[in-house]
């Protein structure tokens, strides 16, 4: 019979062996010998991927501890795994596994082990493999087949680099999108009437570098945002910043039910319907400084009775200034265009037969080059409310809020897209995809858009042109203030409160507190703070106060503020939890029907920024122009006088403010007024002036040569010089008389 102590011992020593703590085969160090293989000999630079290492225990004891190490830096070990071991110690060099269920000799074991390879190529180098029956104490390094080369071309990750975006084919209800990518890669436009869009068109499979998409069921007059998206053959997807455009009101369409005039008399009976055929001789592949005299011949199988002529593709047409041969089967014409200024005319001539039988020439494109284009000055408005600048010439918004910009233009463009890049310390400082395209009104000749910004800081607008001929030019035309959005969080926590935000105005025809007729400015009131807490709101001059209210917190009351301008609303209110009781996920508010009054503090500080085209302290650029009294004005003979110099266009909305107050300072003998109207001419003023009732003095300016070299931006713009010609102030926006005379009286 064994003893006591004895039976404690053994029965010690089987009940390690069940639990895995001591194999009954294994002495320590007793591994002489394994063998391991690799699924795989190469692999390719820049890759992410799993192989598998077979261990097969070629020697008499079990294996209860493996390490896998990598071949070297090239590569990185990312984890390995088999099944029923445990894996310990894992980290980018090596991975080690153990198992209370040994590889017993003759076994085999797959291992997984993940890799990612550097962006090299490199030669085969061998992974090590490393077992033990002891937990690594000491260890056998394995034999085979372990080698891996780095070789190949690297899978592509990256995505498609987006470049070139504009809008062309502007009409009514449909546009063209087109943007460039540097490798071959799909196209998709996201559009809609806000920056959250909604619609999106069908994806264009086909692989191109240059793209182009149409956008179809747009409404006319109005602003949408869009963002492009190309994805390559790999997958890889790229998309752009927000974009935005303005569709025209009206679409120019042939007219074709204007009577053709004749010079022969139409029969009364027609007694055939065959159209005359008509065709334009003049070469149009080259640009024309002036108006050519654009020559053509008609024939018909009856008789010619008349030809006319149109510069606008058909909406009106004139009689050819010279013809021969009507009356016959033969004719030829001559005509020379009255157009005077740059761009592009679609030139079309018409032939009537004696049986009333119209025929049409060929459409061509004439391109009067006199100038580059040239961008003049421009008005910045949200709904019907415009943005002055301040006086160092920023105009300040907000995020997310759209506003409109408006500009003319000079020496032909036939496109006009504004690239933004913005003045900040922190990055992103440019902004490469940013587009904003500009459409021009056929009614009225001014080009407008629609912006929106995404992140607060200063931006400066470029303006890119480019006219018929080719030319292109690129100049500021504006300094934006983008402020933050106005924010709600609480005041405990200082998270962000979703609320409902309403703004109230004081009516004064009435003296009654209203909801802000947000929707009129092109803005929601009232409205829901979104996930950050944040709102926008940016409101014209009056008097009002702020209501916000949420669940769970106490209602939020500003006290009432008055502005003078508009002015964004860019504070952050605190609001106060209610308290109540938690029950697990389950928040039981407290009731509480008080409102908290608060003061909203608006900021309506100035923006200290500069613009980088202040002319104070120097001499203006010299000038000569005709004034609407046919004299000529040169910048010399201002010396003597305090001068005003005001620059201004009459389709500016503030131009009609200013002019009272500059047409009576004007008969001041003490005092030079210039008021120059940028890209018109002298025969439009003077219309100007007798429409409105005006007796001013104009200077015509109508190739815009003061806008680039005053580097004007907003209209109006005025230039406060001394005696000396030299400018001591530059203010932008509207000046009273009073304002006007107290800078000058001490010049």
């Amino acid at each position: 019979m064994l003893q006591w102590p004895k039976r404690l011992l053994i029965t010690i020593i089987i009940s390690l062996i069940l639990i895995g703590g001591l194999s009954p085969l294994s002495v320590s160090g007793e591994v002489s010998s394994c063998s391991a293989g690799i699924s795989t000999n190469s692999i390719t630079p820049n890759t992410t991927t799993t192989v598998t290492i077979t261990v097969t225990n070629t020697s008499s004891s079990p294996i209860n501890w493996i390490r896998i190490t990598r071949p070297s830096q090239d590569f990185t070990l990312n984890g390995a795994s088999a099944d029923y071991w445990s894996t310990s110690g894992s980290n980018q060099d090596s991975s080690i596994l153990t198992s209370s269920t040994p590889l017993n000799p003759s076994g085999s074991l797959s291992i997984s082990v993940g890799i990612i390879t550097a962006n090299v190529q490199a030669p085969a180098t061998d992974w090590s493999v490393d077992v033990s029956d002891n937990g690594g104490s000491t260890n056998t390094s394995c034999s085979g087949s372990l080698g891996m080369a780095i070789e190949g071309q690297a899978p592509d990750s990256s995505p498609p680099n987006i470049s070139n975006i504009s809008v062309t084919n502007l009409a009514t209800t449909q546009v063209t999108v087109k943007w460039d990518t540097d490798e071959p890669s799909n196209s998709t436009v996201n559009y809609g009437q806000t920056d959250s869009y909604g619609s999106s068109t069908e994806t264009d499979s086909n692989l191109v570098t240059s793209h182009s998409v149409d956008l179809a069921g747009l409404a006319a007059d109005t602003g949408y945002h869009y963002q492009v998206v190309s994805r390559d053959e790999a997958g890889n997807e790229a998309l752009s910043g927000d974009n935005t455009f303005l569709t025209p009101l009206t679409d120019l369409s042939p007219s074709e039910s204007a009577p053709v005039s004749t010079k022969v008399p139409l029969k009364n009976t027609p007694t055939e319907k065959i159209p005359p055929a008509i065709k334009l001789t003049t070469n149009f592949s080259k640009p024309f400084r002036t108006a050519p005299e654009i020559a053509g011949e008609a024939t018909d199988n009856e008789a010619l009775a008349g030809i006319e002529y149109s510069t606008d593709g058909g909406q009106n047409w004139l009689p050819v200034d010279k013809d021969a041969g009507l009356g016959t089967k033969q004719a030829i014409f001559s005509f020379t265009p009255a157009a005077t200024e740059d761009g592009n005319y679609t030139v079309l001539a018409r032939a009537i037969d004696t049986s009333a039988n119209i025929g049409r020439s060929k459409p061509a494109t004439m391109v009067i080059d006199r100038l580059p284009p040239l961008v003049g000055g421009t008005v910045i408005s949200v709904g019907p409310q415009i943005l002055l600048p301040n006086e160092r010439g920023v105009t300040k918004t907000s995020v997310g809020i759209d506003q409109k910009i408006t500009t003319s233009a000079v020496g032909g463009p036939t496109s006009i897209n504004l690239a933004v890049s913005v003045l900040c310390m922190e990055p992103p400082c440019k902004d490469t995809t940013k587009s904003f395209s500009l459409t021009r009104s056929t009614d009225t000749g001014l080009w407008s858009g629609i912006m929106s910004f995404e992140r607060p800081g200063t931006y400066t607008l470029i303006a890119n042109s480019v006219d018929g001929a080719g030319n292109k030019t690129a100049r500021s035309i504006n300094t934006i203030y983008v402020s933050e959005p106005a924010k709600i969080v609480s005041q405990t926590s200082s998270k962000p409160v979703s609320a409902n935000i309403t703004l109230y105005y004081l009516e004064p025809k009435n003296n009654e507190w209203v909801v802000w007729d947000g929707a009129s400015y092109g803005q929601k009131n009232p409205q829901t703070s979104n996930d950050q807490g944040q709102f926008n709101l940016l409101s014209p001059a009056g008097k009002y106060y702020l209501k916000a209210a949420a669940e769970d917190y106490k209602t939020l009351q500003s006290n009432i503020f008055e502005i003078k301008e508009p002015t964004v609303v860019s504070a952050v209110l605190k609001m106060k939890p209610t308290g109540g009781l938690n029950l697990g996920p389950i928040h039981l508010g407290w009731p509480d029907f008080s409102t908290k009054k608060i003061d909203l503090n608006i900021n309506t500080g100035e923006v200290m920024e500069e613009t980088g085209n202040n002319l104070t302290g120097k001499s203006l650029p010299s000038f000569s122009l005709i004034d609407t009294n046919t004299k000529t004005v040169n910048f010399a003979d201002l010396f003597g006088k305090p001068t005003l110099l005001s620059l201004t266009s009459t389709w500016s909305p503030a131009t009609a403010e200013q002019l009272s107050a500059l047409t009576e300072l004007q008969k001041s003998k003490d005092l030079n007024i210039v008021v120059v109207s940028l890209q018109e001419n002298a025969a439009k003023l003077r219309a100007y002036n007798a429409i409105a009732g005006y007796d001013l003095v104009w200077l015509a300016d109508p190739d815009s040569t003061l806008a680039n070299n005053f580097s004007v931006q907003n209209l109006p713009t005025h230039y406060l010089l001394d005696r000396k010609g030299i400018v001591q102030k530059v203010v932008p926006g509207v000046l009273s008389k009073q304002e006007i005379l107290n800078t000058l009286s001490g010049l």
